[in-house]
């Protein structure tokens, strides 16, 4: 028997793809002129899962989103504050010895296009994800695998609207799978990576350092409660 899923499971399934999709963003490139004015959009939707969820990494990293969101309106010149992101992004991904690893591979084994690439492949192929022609980094880089849980997400509504709501639990366990015993280890552990660059290095705008613990709390609790979901 098919199981019957609730507006509200849809509406949350929507909701988780949207966070998953502003951290890709936020992670693939430096951000550009049309990030202006989207943290502030998500302020509302990380403060109700530190509410519900109760977890320390997602409500530290509510209140250092607002002091960025806070410091972004009060920015009257967007290109000073587009070229200190930039400087951020370019300085915890790709400068200096202690660059924060953005790919599995590399963090996991040293090495680009090594066995954890050919897994994470594995887990593409299963739905045919292909990553965007103009995207220029690794298949297993932490933008794309973001992106690609937001991709299942927008499979399951997909898969509602066209009537298929019995395939909708093969969809979650895939996710669960891919985010428990692949995803979560190291992304969590560039997280703190992150957490330890950007304290030291004290920016100005805290943007990376608010992304590292909402992404650490949000990873928990979408664990949690796809665990509970796809059971």
């Amino acid at each position: 028997m098919a199981e019957i899923y609730s507006s509200e499971f849809f509406n949350d399934t929507m909701g988780r793809g949207a966070v998953y999709e502003y951290f890709s963003y936020i992670l693939k490139l430096p951000v550009e002129q049309e990030f202006i004015g989207l943290s502030a959009k998500y302020i509302d939707v990380f403060s109700k899962l530190s509410e519900e969820f109760n977890n320390e990494n997602m409500v530290k990293g509510v209140e250092i989103l607002k002091k960025y969101v806070e410091l972004e309106a009060k920015t009257k010149n967007k290109a000073t504050l587009l070229e200190e992101l930039n400087i951020q992004w370019t300085s915890i991904f790709l400068t200096g010895a202690s660059n924060v690893p953005c790919s599995s591979s590399v963090a996991i084994t040293g090495m680009e296009m090594d066995a954890p690439w050919e897994r994470v492949m594995e887990y593409y192929a299963v739905r045919g994800f292909k990553k965007p022609a103009d995207y220029t980094e690794s298949d297993d880089h932490i933008s794309m695998e973001l992106l690609f849980m937001r991709e299942m997400n927008a499979l399951i509504i997909d898969m509602h609207n066209k009537g298929l709501d019995e395939n909708i639990k093969d969809v979650l366990k895939e996710q669960y799978m891919f985010l428990n015993s692949y995803m979560y280890d190291w992304i969590s552990g560039a997280c703190k990576n992150m957490i330890e660059f950007c304290s030291k290095t004290d920016f100005k705008y805290p943007l990376y350092l608010a992304a590292a613990y909402l992404i650490l709390g949000f990873l928990e609790y979408d664990k949690a409660y796809l665990l509970e979901i796809s059971a």
